[in-house]
């Protein structure tokens, strides 16, 4: 656009401003209104209709139409609209979706017939909204003088509901409506923090996110304000139970201007969970009614609630009905296979018969999912599979009812009633599940155990800086030459003393604890202060010095903790390597191991360790005294439990993960 027309229009604008200072505000219905086609905007906005029509029906009608009083074509079009057709067709397709009706009142401005181009202009090109901190202060200053809300909103444009929502952001923290001004905080995040009337809190949260902008989007603010309270749009028991049926309980819901109609906080959560108890206990009650021997419920679905049982395959029987659906989708998905493979085979294709292959996959892809619903579909659990499994319900996500059939206890090797075999029982992977023998130690005492091995080998490395390079290295090399990952080193100098100590609470007695809390203190008596002095002063120290610093933070890093007997500690390959023998680091104690375990595993330690006839005693003792008498059988005996002992194999990497090529 050239510069006369530039100032034509900005001429023109002007006038139009002053005209539409003087025209008058009102409401008129919905139906009265018809399209003027001499708008001066012709190219649509970048918002869809659909999308403003959603942002009206959350919002409310921002700013008025403008109308000049003429009659339609059609009968009872009595105004027409000259600026604002995009929010016409926006309030149409609410009528269209029954949201509003035509009977519903819009907000207008009324010109006269002279001035519609020029107030067409205006509205779409010369009128610049006013600042969000200068409207606050106009509607405050309004209302101050005695103004009501709805009068406020005809003069500016703007619902009702819009004006009260400005003003209640008024009470929020002064401190963060003053970043309005400036353009620190938007409206949408004042919204949220005005979820409290704590001035208090609002700079508290805002000041704990200041770091973070994801964490001071709008409904985290919310979430973190109002944390002790239950969001009925974002809970799923909540979803589950239903904001209707809550209230209808009698449950209070908090709601603020800010929140929709179907939304708001739930206030008493003790009776939320009373419902979704009842709700759940109904359905577990039919399935149960249904023949299944055990129904459990949960809130939710927890992967630890699931991985431990096993799982029965229901008895897939396909009927006269569905079999030829199923055959005719498997010979279309036999088909596509066959020219699929035959693509792939050729040396060289077009761009075209790249496109066609697509689509074959795609097809195929397609097939093969409604085959696999066909087949779940004829999936039938026979009344002996109910008899002996079970059912666990919960709420998904999305607060509906989700249920996991044929699920058995862990351990538990249900038999066929026809065959007496016992029956093939999978893990949530497919995989068949063997029964499983009882462990010796218990998780606790595993990982308890295997954290003292922990400490024994961090201050053993500390006097092997040669061994420490080496391993720093082969950890490194690992990634680069072999594509292995091995979780037995944390590059990064992860100290894992926390997990330790958490892992056993007699830790800190240890010799070994002392020896790596000594070395620590000392080096951080020699190193600078700052960090970025310390690659200066490296260089300077001889190569003897920052070989064994690295030892001390190699050391500090490495990480052998287990929680399961039997599995295999990455560490063992350098625990070999050192040469450690956990009888030179410990000794069992009542304190240290036998006050921890069943008597029964009392008397085999002794009998493993000394004799049968030692461990005899113990059997008519009482644990304590059994366990003072296993440390007196024990005294001097160069004994430790499996979880203390190198478990190696040939290949020291096999619990890590090992990435192909591609991973790279």
């Amino acid at each position: 656009m050239d510069m006369t027309v530039s100032t034509e229009i900005q001429a023109a604008a002007a006038q139009a401003t002053s005209n539409l200072l003087s025209q008058q505000h009102g409401s008129v219905r919905l139906g009265s209104l018809y399209l003027d086609k001499r708008n001066v905007r012709k190219i649509k906005g970048k918002m869809p209709i659909p999308d403003l029509a959603a942002a009206i029906k959350r919002e409310g009608l921002l700013q008025n139409l403008v109308v000049v009083v003429r009659k339609g074509k059609k009968k009872g079009q009595t105004h027409e609209v000259i600026a604002g057709g995009r929010r016409y067709q926006a309030l149409m397709l609410l009528v269209e979706w029954g949201d509003i009706t035509l009977d519903f009142e819009v907000q207008v401005t009324f010109v006269a017939a002279d001035n519609a181009t020029s107030a067409s202009l205006i509205e779409n090109v010369a009128r610049e909204a006013m600042h969000p901190a200068d409207e606050l202060d106009a509607f405050a200053a309004l209302l101050k003088q005695g103004q009501t809300f709805d009068t406020i909103g005809n003069s500016f444009g703007v619902s009702a509901m819009t004006v009260r929502r400005r003003i209640k952001l008024l009470s929020v923290s002064p401190k963060l409506v003053a970043l309005l001004r400036t353009d620190e905080i938007t409206l949408e995040q004042l919204g949220a923090l005005a979820a409290t009337d704590s001035h208090e809190a609002q700079e508290a949260v805002w000041e704990e996110t200041q770091h973070n902008n994801w964490m001071r989007e709008p409904e985290r603010l919310r979430a973190r304000l109002t944390k002790e309270e239950i969001d009925a749009n974002e809970n799923p028991v909540a979803r589950f139970v239903g904001l209707q049926a809550y209230e209808a309980a009698g449950g209070q819901v908090r709601r603020d201007l800010f929140s929709e109609d179907d939304t708001g906080y739930i206030c008493d959560s003790e009776l939320l969970y009373r419902l979704a108890d009842e709700k759940l206990a109904a359905a577990a009650q039919s399935l149960r009614d249904d023949g299944w021997s055990w129904v459990e419920t949960r809130y939710e679905r927890q992967y630890g609630d699931f991985a431990r049982y096993g799982r029965l395959d229901a008895e897939v029987i396909i009927t006269d009905e569905m079999r030829p659906k199923i055959d005719a989708l498997a010979e279309k998905i036999k088909a596509l296979t066959i020219e699929i493979d035959a693509f792939y085979e050729q040396d060289d294709s077009t761009d075209e018969e790249n496109e066609r292959n697509a689509e074959r996959e795609d097809e195929s892809a397609e097939l093969e999912r409604e085959k696999e619903e066909l087949e779940e579909a004829c999936a039938q659990w026979t009344a002996h599979q109910k008899a002996i499994a079970g059912v666990v319900v919960s709420i998904s996500r999305a607060g509906e009812l989700q249920k996991e059939f044929g699920l058995v206890e862990p351990g538990s090797r249900p038999v066929d009633d026809e065959t007496g075999v016992a029956m093939e029982v999978r893990d949530q992977y497919g995989r068949e599940m063997k029964p499983k023998t009882r462990a010796a130690h218990s998780d606790k005492m595993v990982a308890r155990l295997t954290a003292h091995r922990t400490i024994a080998v961090q201050a053993e490395i500390l006097k092997r800086p040669d061994v420490a390079l080496a391993f720093l290295t082969s950890r490194l090399a690992g990634d680069m030459f072999y594509n292995v990952y091995t979780s037995s080193l944390q590059v990064r100098s992860t100290q894992v003393h926390h997990q330790l100590t958490n892992a056993a609470d007699d830790m800190e007695q240890s010799a070994d604890w002392t020896a790596i809390v000594a070395a620590k203190a000392a080096w951080r008596a020699k190193l600078p202060e700052k960090f970025n002095d310390l690659l200066p002063w490296l260089l300077q120290q001889s190569a003897d010095e920052v070989t064994e610093l690295m030892a001390f933070c190699v050391a500090r890093s490495i990480d052998g903790l287990r929680n399961t007997e039997g599995q295999n500690a990455p560490m063992d390959a350098i625990a070999e390597v050192l040469g450690v023998d956990m009888a030179d680091h410990w000794q069992a104690t009542e304190s240290s191991y036998f006050g921890h375990i069943s008597k029964k595993q009392m008397m085999a330690a002794v009998t493993e360790a000394v004799s049968a006839e030692a461990a005899a005693p113990l059997a008519t003792m009482k644990k304590d005294a059994a366990a003072q008498a296993a440390e007196r059988a024990l005294n001097g005996v160069r004994w430790v439990p499996e979880p203390m002992r190198a478990r190696l194999t040939t290949d020291h990497i096999e619990d890590d993960e090992v990435m192909t090529e591609g991973d790279e």
